[in-house]
């Protein structure tokens, strides 16, 4: 996969082309919402799993939060080179490594939504 170096020169060159309005982007939106008692978990599996999000190539940033008025809410946002690259992480290898960290800590499915600059 080449050395640390091109990944380096490949992310900045990205994110070049990202500022430049080149390359469109996509940011991911998911909202979890912690089982009862599982919320401190939640929020810490979600922030050790960002590290995962950001070993994809076509992963710009990812972070999270937690909502004020309800602690057991958390909001993920993942910015993408597209929508493809969201699906290929997906169906990649990295994302059971993703949902390791927060299998069972989590109510239902999360509500995921894709937006782009308007």
């Amino acid at each position: 996969m080449g050395t640390p170096q091109d990944k380096e020169e490949a992310t900045a060159s990205l994110i070049e082309d990202v500022l430049k309005g080149r390359t469109p982007v996509v940011t991911e939106i998911a909202i979890f919402t912690a089982t009862p008692g599982n919320e401190e978990a939640l929020g810490q599996g979600i922030i050790q799993g960002l590290e995962v999000f950001r070993q994809h190539p076509e992963c710009i940033s990812a972070n999270a939060t937690r909502c004020v008025e309800r602690p057991g809410r958390y909001m993920l946002s993942v910015v993408w080179t597209s929508v493809e690259a969201h699906t290929h992480f997906r169906n990649g290898p990295l994302f059971p490594k993703w949902r390791k960290n927060i299998n069972d800590l989590f109510e239902g499915s999360p509500e995921i939504f894709h937006y782009q600059p308007y």
